[in-house]
């Protein structure tokens, strides 16, 4: 049987290299990728690598559509965010269709909710449970502080920020691109990595607590058996958003201790080689059901539907620290690696 040809785009971002370094080594899936950065990281770690034009380029999609016939790509896996809408709208028709390849992502309009955060905490604010938020600075209730704000449509917590008082707030809300205000909450933080059948039926869930954070980016974590009240959010969050592939959305406990929802995204994470490494690859498990592979979850039974750690898997290890790495780059490949055209 062939092997499972992979194409990352972009090969820069964190996405791309801990998805690249979660199935580098398994025999019969292939990596491929794709920036428009010759010192992105993730092209030395893929086995072929290309050199693209940015997506804003009008010759970005015929080039793709190169990459995908010469390599015969069987997997697209975008890796960006702003990347996410767009080939969420233009790949079903002119790529998956023409081609025949295969896309690991949501539908646009649930890419649409989780990349607005205030869309999906107005449309969802009654059915799940959110910090209270707010876009006016006269809706917020005065003497609250601390509170917490973060651009609307940001990702990797790039510009999310604790302020303390209204000095703060007010400068953070002109400083920022169209920020959303939340109530700040002190307690635990969670990151819950989630996978969903090519029908959108939700097969795994697998939370760890995140320890350390730097720019936004977990760092050390502890791997945790899944609980009862994560398991319901999970169900509920997969039901209201109709996610297909790998997902992931964030926790954090209120004084009360009840867990709210800070944020969900439809798509890998950069840091969801924590959950591959600890004893469930949802990277490859993704690969092989969208390629019609996987025989472990087509197989689940309506009485047991959900892989759960724990109870189908168990950890290896009981925490994560993570650690800069460099890839050196020789000459040769550094002048082999050409601009498609």
């Amino acid at each position: 049987m062939p092997a499972i040809t992979v194409l990352f785009i972009p090969a820069g971002s964190g996405i791309a290299i801990s998805g690249i370094k979660s199935i580098k080594n398994i025999e019969d899936i292939k990596t491929v990728a794709a920036d428009s950065d010759p010192l992105a990281a993730g092209l030395y770690l893929a086995e072929k690598k290309y050199l693209i034009p940015e997506f804003n380029n009008p010759k970005f999609f015929s080039i793709i559509q190169k990459i995908i016939l010469k390599e015969k790509i069987d997997i697209l896996i975008p890796c960006l965010d702003p990347l996410l809408e767009i080939i969420a709208n233009y790949g079903p028709t002119k790529l998956e269709k023409r081609l025949g390849v295969k896309i690991l992502i949501s539908p646009p309009e649930t890419i649409k909710l989780t990349r607005d955060k205030w869309l999906a905490y107005n449309r969802f604010k009654n059915i799940l449970n959110f910090p209270e938020s707010w876009i006016d600075l006269d809706d917020v209730p005065k003497d609250t502080f601390p509170l917490f704000i973060k651009p609307r449509k940001g990702s990797g917590s790039i510009g999310a920020t604790i302020v303390r008082n209204q000095t703060e707030l007010e400068f953070f809300f002109s400083y920022l691109d169209d920020p959303i205000i939340s109530e700040y909450l002190e307690g635990k933080e969670y990151t819950v990595d989630c996978l969903a059948s090519p029908k959108g039926k939700l097969i795994t869930i697998i939370p760890r607590e995140r320890i350390q954070s730097k720019a936004g980016i977990s760092i050390k974590a502890k791997f945790m058996n899944v609980t009862d009240e994560i398991i319901e959010i999970a169900k509920e969050v997969n039901k209201q958003l109709h996610f297909i592939g790998p997902f992931f959305f964030q926790l954090k406990q209120g004084s009360d201790n009840t867990l709210k929802i800070m944020e969900f995204n439809a798509r890998l994470s950069g840091t969801m080689i924590f959950s591959n490494l600890a004893g469930f690859n949802i990277v490859e498990k993704a690969i092989r059901q969208f390629n019609d592979r996987d025989n472990l979850i087509s197989n689940r039974t309506q009485s047991n539907p959900l892989l759960l750690p724990g109870k189908d898997f168990f950890y290896e290890y009981e925490a994560m620290s993570r650690y800069w790495e460099e890839i050196l780059i020789k000459t040769h490949d550094l002048k082999s690696l050409q601009i498609e055209e």
